[in-house]
């Protein structure tokens, strides 16, 4: 071989990984980019209630009312409870004596689950499983009634932007084996008083700062929030007591009862304390928003901008308020019913 052209041969050896040394960056680097995409699909773990269910061979789901009293909660009889898509009811049922419901032949999706009763209302997001996708979730979900008034009406109604969306089909859980729902409605709050939570949307990741966070004691709203884009919230300065949350906003609706309790303490009854392990209960109250259950898909003007500080009608923890359905009148004044 001349020279001439094996100088130029072992010259191309030395040149050539330069020439290839841009496809190993770019194979190297497409991983991590694929990576990233799909870490910025965080869906929200370690729900408040059941929001993620498996139905039997039959498409049931069952589950219980309960109105919040501390750490225990009562049962609630004649609570329509009702599973719609796009504001249209697809099954629906009424809780019995002992609270608990079935809804029957409920296909795989994603519905907006709403409870209303005398004095009672929760709204959140259910996404249903059949038994072999889901067959790490439960098949029954707790729910966790708050007070209702015509304060909550507003805020519920008068910040939503009402819209359609078609029915969605969920098939798989993005979390599975590693989902995580809390088996208690207690939240502890931090030292100084301060709840953290966070809203999402099932199986999405979307922008949430267009979301408000409402707390409300015995119907009243006391505080409200606005959210962050990825979902998160804090409310400063909550005492241990039953409170209401209610968020609504573009992204959708939620409203749930919580107990707060203050850091490594449980109360089992208004007049008893109870220590328990700070790792049992959770730190946040996590709840999946839901496309407005409401029919009509009206929406009122803004609510005002005033926070309600009347005081309330009962302010001591595990108290029911008036109105909030048989057997509660009575436990304000220490009369009869289950309230007492």
């Amino acid at each position: 071989m001349p020279l001439s052209v094996r100088k130029q041969f072992i010259l191309s050896l030395f040149a050539a990984p330069l020439a290839i040394a841009p496809c190993f960056a770019q194979t190297a680097f497409e991983p991590k980019t694929a990576l990233i995409r799909s870490a910025a699909v965080v869906a929200t773990n370690d729900l408040f209630i059941n929001q993620w269910v498996q139905t039997g061979e039959d498409g049931t789901i069952s589950g219980s009312v309960v109105a919040l009293m501390g750490q225990d909660s009562l049962s609630l009889a004649k609570i329509k409870v009702t599973l719609s898509q796009n504001g249209t009811a697809i099954a629906s049922d009424e809780t019995g004596v002992d609270g608990d419901f079935k809804v029957e032949k409920v296909k795989p999706g994603l519905y907006s689950l709403s409870a209303e009763g005398a004095g009672s209302l929760a709204i959140f997001s259910l996404a249903v499983l059949d038994e072999v996708a889901g067959k790490h979730l439960p098949n029954s979900v707790e729910v966790r009634v708050m007070p209702t008034s015509s304060r909550v009406s507003e805020l519920i109604r008068g910040q939503m932007i009402p819209k359609e969306s078609a029915a969605v089909t969920v098939t798989v859980d993005p979390l599975q084996a590693v989902r995580k729902m809390a088996t208690t409605h207690q939240v502890m709050l931090d030292s100084a008083g301060m709840l953290r939570g966070k809203l999402g949307k099932a199986a999405m990741s979307v922008d949430m700062s267009a979301m408000t966070v409402f707390i409300t004691k015995d119907g009243k709203e006391i505080d409200r929030v606005r959210v962050a884009a990825d979902g998160s919230f804090t409310v400063q300065g909550l005492s241990p007591s039953v409170y209401g949350l209610v968020a609504s906003g573009d992204q959708g609706v939620a409203a749930v009862g919580f107990c707060a309790v203050a850091p490594g303490l449980a109360m089992a009854k208004p007049t008893a304390i109870v220590l328990v392990s700070k790792t049992v209960l959770p730190t946040s109250l996590n709840i999946e928003v839901c496309d407005a259950p409401f029919a009509d898909g009206t929406q009122q003007a803004p609510v005002d901008a005033v926070v309600d500080t009347s005081t309330p009608t009962s302010s001591v923890v595990g108290m029911a308020p008036v109105g909030m359905g048989p057997g509660f009148g009575g436990g304000v004044s220490g009369g009869g019913g289950g309230g007492g």
